[in-house]
C-alpha cells in the first residue's frame, strides 16, 4: 500500500530521504497557489528562486527578459510585481517568470531532489490526487508545507490535508501520523468552508502588508485551477503539464 507523509514545514525537509518520492509542495498564502495562476494565464516556465539576489542573478544571466515576481518577508521587492494572483494580469506570448519568497519557493527549492515535485493548492487538489493516483508509481508521497519562516501553517497543512481527502477517495493509503493531522484538519476547515484561514497568522501578515484580499481570492477558486504542474530541470523551472478536470 502507499503510504502519504506530510513534512510539516520545508526546514523539515531531508533531500537524501524523497529522491524516490513523489513531492508535493504547498504553500497557500501565496507561492504555489500563485505559480497555477501564472501557468493558467500562459507564463512559463516558472522558475522559482530562493530569494531576491538569485532572481536578479537568474534574470540576468537568460537569454530572454522574464518577468519578475516576489516578496520578502511580505514585503514587496523593488521592480518585482508582489504574488498577488489578482494583481498579474495574463502573458502576451508564454513569458518565463522567476519568481522568489520567503517560504514556498524555498521549499521547491529544497524538494527539488525528488523523483518527481508537483505543485499543490487549494486550486488544484482533486485534479492532483486524480493525477497522482493514476499516473504516479512511487510507493511514498510527500506532503511538504512550506510554512512560515521555521513555524508551521495552518493554511499550508490544510490544502495537504485537502489533497489527502482526495486521494483517500480514489484509493487506499496508509497515512504517517502527520498526514492524520493534516487531514483532520482539512476535514474541519472544509466545514467552516475555510473562511477559519481568514484568522490565521498568513492572512494577518498579508493584511498587514496592504494584500487583505489575496487569500480570499486563493479560497474562492478552490478546486477551479485543476492545474497539473512540476518542476523540470531541463526547463529549469516548473511547467504545465496539463490541465485536470473541472468538478
Amino acid at each position: 500500500m502507499r503510504k502519504i507523509h506530510v513534512v510539516p514545514q520545508k526546514e523539515t525537509i531531508d533531500p537524501e530521504k524523497i529522491t524516490d518520492c513523489v513531492a508535493v509542495v504547498y504553500d497557500v498564502f501565496l507561492a504555489t497557489s500563485t505559480i497555477l495562476f501564472l501557468l493558467e494565464k500562459n507564463y512559463g516556465p516558472v522558475t522559482a528562486v530562493e530569494n531576491e539576489a538569485a532572481a536578479r542573478a537568474f534574470s540576468a544571466s537568460a537569454h530572454t527578459p522574464a518577468v519578475m515576481i516576489g516578496e520578502s518577508d511580505g514585503d514587496p521587492i523593488e521592480d518585482f510585481l508582489y504574488p498577488d494572483p489578482q494583481q498579474i494580469g495574463p502573458a502576451e506570448s508564454g513569458e518565463r517568470a522567476v519568481f522568489s519568497s520567503t517560504n514556498g519557493t524555498r521549499a521547491l527549492e529544497k524538494a527539488k531532489g525528488a523523483k518527481e515535485l508537483l505543485i499543490g493548492s487549494l486550486l488544484n487538489g482533486r485534479s492532483l490526487a486524480a493525477y497522482i493516483a493514476e499516473e504516479t508509481k512511487s510507493d511514498s508521497i510527500v506532503i511538504v508545507a512550506a510554512g512560515n519562516a521555521g513555524r508551521l501553517s495552518v493554511e499550508d497543512m490544510v490544502g495537504g490535508g485537502h489533497l489527502i481527502d482526495e486521494l483517500l477517495r480514489l484509493d487506499e493509503f496508509e497515512l504517517s501520523d502527520a498526514a492524520v493531522i493534516a487531514h483532520r484538519l482539512y476535514i474541519e476547515s472544509a466545514s467552516a468552508n475555510h473562511r477559519d484561514l481568514l484568522d490565521v497568522e498568513t492572512f494577518h501578515l498579508l493584511e498587514a502588508k496592504g494584500f487583505p484580499d489575496a487569500a480570499e481570492y486563493v479560497i474562492r477558486h478552490k478546486d477551479r485551477v485543476p492545474m497539473i504542474a512540476k518542476y523540470s530541470e531541463e526547463e529549469r523551472g516548473i511547467v504545465k503539464l496539463r490541465k485536470g478536470v473541472f468538478p
